[in-house]
């Protein structure tokens, strides 16, 4: 899927806690994704590289 998101794109993950490997992807410190957790379970992050 990543190769169809462009930079700039949000991606909203809705129970963000359950996958612990796309939060560990998005935060990776390899300045591709801006990342906000907005709930308890809600992760907004956007694509920057």
């Amino acid at each position: 899927m990543e190769s169809r998101v462009r930079p700039g794109a949000f991606i909203v993950a809705d129970n963000a806690d359950y996958s612990p490997a796309y939060l560990a992807y998005v935060r990776a410190p390899a300045d591709r994704y801006l990342f906000v957790p907005s709930a308890a379970d809600v992760e907004l992050s956007m694509r920057i590289g």
